[in-house]
C-alpha cells in the first residue's frame, strides 16, 4: 500500500498504533543507567515511553565484556548478572 503523494509512510488504520522499536548502543545503555546528562532529553523521553520497545544489541554485550575485562568498566557483581538484571529492570530486549 503506497503512502500519500508526499512520500510519507501510510497512516496506521484507525484503532491501531505503531510500535516504536529503538536499538540502543553501549553508550546509551550506560548513560541511561547512570542518568548521565550526555543522554538527550529526546532520547530519555523515547526510552521512558512504555510504548517503545528498547532493543539492546548483542554487540553491546560484547563491548561491555571487553571494557570490563580491560578494567575500563566496573559494575556491581558479575557483569552477566548486572546486564541481565538491568535489561529486565529497564524492560529492554536483546
Amino acid at each position: 500500500m503506497a503512502g500519500p503523494a508526499t512520500g510519507a509512510a501510510p497512516r496506521p488504520r484507525k484503532g491501531r498504533t505503531r510500535a516504536t522499536r529503538v536499538l540502543i548502543d553501549t553508550h546509551v545503555f550506560l548513560w541511561w543507567l547512570a542518568d548521565d546528562p550526555a543522554l538527550s532529553t529526546r532520547a530519555r523521553n523515547c526510552l521512558s515511553d512504555s510504548s517503545t520497545a528498547v532493543l539492546f544489541s548483542a554487540a553491546s554485550g560484547w563491548e561491555l565484556a571487553f571494557k570490563s575485562s580491560a578494567g575500563r568498566l566496573e559494575v556491581r557483581g558479575p557483569l552477566v548478572r548486572f546486564v541481565t538484571e538491568e535489561l529486565a529492570a529497564n524492560r529492554m530486549e536483546v
